[in-house]
């Protein structure tokens, strides 16, 4: 048995110490976030474990945000909306 349960957290992503701020705003605006890694070389990111957040449904667009399961692969055997 086990309970699965969706949160947001932040994350962090270390550009280098010359990263041009010019162009991670154009990034930021005009691209996706994983495109800082073509502009730049070595860039890491890493989660923020203390911004965790649990979501409740009415946060999820009304879809659950807890499942409880009994068995590995089988549907949800109870999920909280």
């Amino acid at each position: 048995m086990h309970v699965d349960v969706k949160v947001t957290t932040w994350q962090r992503i270390s550009l280098p110490d010359d990263a041009d701020r010019k162009v991670v705003i154009k990034v930021l605006e005009q691209e996706h976030i994983s495109s800082l890694w073509d502009h730049f070389e070595d860039v890491s990111f890493e989660a923020l474990a203390e911004t965790e957040h649990y979501l409740t449904p009415e946060e999820n667009e009304g879809k659950a945000t807890v499942e409880l399961f009994l068995e590995t692969g089988d549907d949800p055997f109870w999920v909280n909306t």
